[in-house]
């Protein structure tokens, strides 16, 4: 029978080499999967808290464009601009009969108080005589 091999030192130092950076690289390989355990963890938060600020926005679209039993707000807004303008076209118009009705009155107190004048002349023109 040959004599039994003694293992080489150099083969007793890479085997130990080679356990260390396999118990190295289980540890890693344990702490990605527990990182990754977290990591769906927080996705799936992320994920619900996305889902209720979809919902939120689709509620408020649905309010601004299409209305939710009401006219849009678009739809309103166009609305009240338009009451707005009519508003201001009233008062303008408003303005403008005021105005000429002021003018009117003027010369309306501008004609009472000439004939007044005059019919007071008269007045004294016949007590005179």
């Amino acid at each position: 029978m040959p004599p039994a091999r003694t293992p080489d030192a150099n083969v007793m130092v890479m085997l130990g080499q080679l356990l260390e950076a396999t118990k190295t690289a289980s540890e890693v390989i344990k702490q990605l999967g527990s990182d990754s355990k977290d990591s769906l963890g927080r996705l799936a938060t992320i994920e619900l808290a996305f889902a209720g600020v979809e919902e939120v926005v689709q509620d408020l679209n649905r309010v601004v464009r299409t209305g939710n039993g009401t006219p849009s707000l678009f739809t309103q807004l166009q609305l009240l601009q338009n009451e707005v303008v009519r508003i201001k076209n009233e008062i303008t118009s408003l303005e403008h009969g005021h105005a000429a009705m002021s003018d009117r009155l003027t010369k309306s107190e501008t004609t009472h108080e000439a004939n007044k004048s005059g019919k007071n002349a008269g007045v004294l023109a016949v007590v005179v005589v």
